[in-house]
């Protein structure tokens, strides 16, 4: 959910002096949100999906109330959203998914198992915020459509047993850092961004990529809230891997190695630069902190990752109308425990 200041200057101006409901990041059902909307609907599918883990422990009784606390009682709406393309850089919902993961994890270590569905019902907001495309960019198209568009997705998800369908676990996936592992999720919504904003206000929910779109954010929702409860269920710390051939976060950097996922990009297209960091053996470490800095011919922008259980962190932009034939050289600097590395790699527009 964000307030758009747009909204806020319009009212301002008519002298209204309550505001309206601002546009959501899924909805949270009928009734002020106390009834099931599609937040409620996330956590749902990810405990149901987590129990093939024998890590189903969530009492959704208890949880599901809470899955709204962040738009009805926190408000904390800069939290709600990821913008780090287009030379936006606004919100931080990964710092929430982190805390409040956290949270959860110490709850349930002293079994105060009550606390601890509550936790995760939360968190499971700012992880479906994630996963939603529009929460990870910001158009003036997109603010005409934003509230509509959830609202149909709101009225698809009104129980449980709703969509069951667009919900497939796709096995256990060690979240690793956890700050990582939810900007990996921003990273990948961002990516459908542009065709769910222009598609559905085109066409709306009839346009079949619409469709495709919000049911493979719907399933990506899912799954990472189940990996989070696995690896709850597990006692993984949040702050390293959980395990699964990854790094530990306690491994020395020895080396970042740099790419791109296309050398010779057409104007507008999205690049992604992706760094892979490993320790002297050659194992992936997780949690360090890289920056990526793409050198256009008359900007620079930054942006900063956490490399996950992979020990990789990939930037993903939109090159917009990049000068064609000129080289966009892109540093890496990846930094751990006081020891930076550094590497290089680019892209030539065409």
């Amino acid at each position: 959910m964000r307030t758009r200041l747009v909204v806020l200057l319009a009212l301002g101006m008519l002298g209204v002096l309550a505001l309206p409901a601002a546009a959501r990041a899924w909805a949270n059902g009928p009734d002020g949100g106390n009834g099931f909307g599609t937040h409620d609907w996330i956590l749902a599918q990810a405990n149901r999906l987590a129990a093939a883990k024998r890590a189903g422990w969530v009492d959704l009784a208890v949880a599901l109330p809470h899955t709204d606390d962040p738009d009805t009682v926190f408000h904390d709406f800069y939290y709600h959203v990821y913008e780090r393309w287009n030379g936006h850089h606004y919100g931080d919902a990964p710092k929430k998914v982190s805390s409040w993961y956290a949270k959860a994890l110490t709850d349930r270590r002293a079994k105060r198992w009550r606390a601890a569905s509550v936790d995760v019902g939360i968190l499971a907001h700012y992880v479906g915020d994630l996963c939603q495309p529009m929460h990870t960019d910001q158009t003036a198209l997109e603010d005409t459509v934003h509230s509509s568009y959830e609202d149909v997705v709101d009225n698809l998800t009104t129980s449980a047993s709703s969509l069951q369908s667009w919900a497939h676990f796709d096995g256990y996936q060690p979240p690793g850092n956890v700050t990582g592992f939810a900007v990996t999720l921003a990273s990948a919504s961002h990516k459908d961004y542009s065709a769910l904003v222009r598609d559905y206000a085109a066409h709306g929910w009839d346009d079949a990529t619409v469709r495709a779109i919000t049911r493979r954010s719907l399933d990506r929702a899912a799954n990472a809230m189940a990996d989070l409860l696995i690896a709850l269920r597990k006692g993984a710390p949040g702050g390293g891997s959980t395990g699964g051939g990854g790094g530990s976060g306690g491994e020395a950097l020895a080396q970042v190695a740099a790419s791109v996922s296309n050398a010779h990009p057409a104007q507008y297209a999205s690049v992604t630069a992706k760094a892979t960091c490993t320790d002297a053996k050659g194992k992936p470490v997780s949690g360090v902190k890289v920056t990526f800095t793409w050198r256009y011919k008359t900007t620079t922008p930054e942006e900063t990752l956490t490399t996950g259980s992979s020990g990789v962190a990939s930037c993903t932009r939109s090159i917009g109308a990049a000068t064609t034939g000129y080289y966009v050289s892109i540093g890496v600097s990846a930094t751990l425990k006081g020891v930076t590395k550094t590497a290089s790699t680019g892209f030539t527009p065409r």
